[in-house]
């Protein structure tokens, strides 16, 4: 009894969005989603009371590099070890973020070979950028079973204080070509259906609704 009254009050107001992409008419495509609407029969939630995404802004700290999070690993038995770090760019101009995609695609290959090849720590290496919330961050994740967090994220630290003297020692044509790649990238047409679907619903999900994204930046 107690289920099927908080399923009558789960269902007696909604809001949803939908994305039809394809080959649909426009009247089809209205019928389709008129359909749903005369299915689900709930009053509308007003947009105030609308639970939309929402982005944290990571607390800047005067000492050392941000705020940590531990979580102890539930498992006793488990022997694997992973630090995963995130620098937050909060700045949402355009050419602030693409900056911050154009040295994540810099970092990549240099972190996985000090960390992955050159002292073998783990067997997950990964350094880029990860876009969220209409924003983008510098990610570094290190997975492994022969060295305990601590460690990890001081090799990690390591790389990221040394860091800045491989982008000083970069020529103008070798930092180019990261960005030309980037711009390649952002430029190619979608090869199937599913992937541009998937991107346009990336912007509904995130409530930012810039189908063209790749082409502004």
């Amino acid at each position: 009894a107690e289920l099927q009254a908080w399923t009558r009050a789960v269902w007696k107001r909604g809001y949803g969005e939908a994305l039809i992409q394809g080959n649909m008419l426009e009247s089809d495509a209205r019928a389709l989603i008129k359909s749903c609407e005369q299915t689900f029969k709930f009053d509308p939630i007003p947009e105030p009371e609308r639970a939309w995404p929402a982005l944290v802004q990571l607390p800047v700290v005067k000492d050392g590099y941000g705020s940590v999070l531990r979580m102890a690993e539930p498992n006793p038995t488990e022997t694997n070890s992973a630090v995963y770090i995130q620098f937050q760019n909060a700045d949402r101009e355009v050419e602030s973020q693409v900056a911050m995609e154009v040295i994540g695609a810099v970092m990549e290959q240099p972190f996985y070979n000090s960390l992955r090849t050159q002292q073998q720590l783990g067997y997950i290496v990964f350094a880029g950028s990860k876009a969220e919330g209409g924003t983008r961050s510098l990610v570094m994740t290190v997975q492994s079973s022969i060295a305990n967090a601590d460690y990890l994220a001081e090799r990690m630290f390591e790389f990221i204080e040394s860091f800045d003297t491989t982008l000083q020692a970069m020529s103008d044509e070798q930092f180019k070509a990261y960005v030309s790649g980037l711009v390649d990238q952002k430029l190619e047409k979608d090869k199937k259906l599913t992937s541009e679907t998937l991107r346009h619903w990336g912007e509904i999900v995130e409530g930012e609704y810039r189908y063209n994204r790749d082409e502004k930046e």
